[in-house]
């Protein structure tokens, strides 16, 4: 699993995680995602999967 860097804007902390692509048959439409083994701190919000890429998670905050 490999956590990208943080990005912020006026309202948001952003940050996606790439899982490898062998996990994407684990990841279900609305993930739990700390049972996939994603760990983030407190207060982050998965908000969106990447659609072209779907193993991608996007994460805000």
């Amino acid at each position: 699993i490999v956590y990208g860097d943080m990005i912020t804007d006026d309202k948001y902390e952003y940050r996606h995680i790439i899982l490898p692509k062998y996990m994407l048959p684990l990841i279900p439409p609305k993930p739990q995602w700390r049972a996939i083994y994603v760990q983030m701190s407190p207060g982050w919000v998965h908000y969106m999967r990447h659609d072209p890429e779907p193993h991608i998670m996007l994460f805000r905050r």
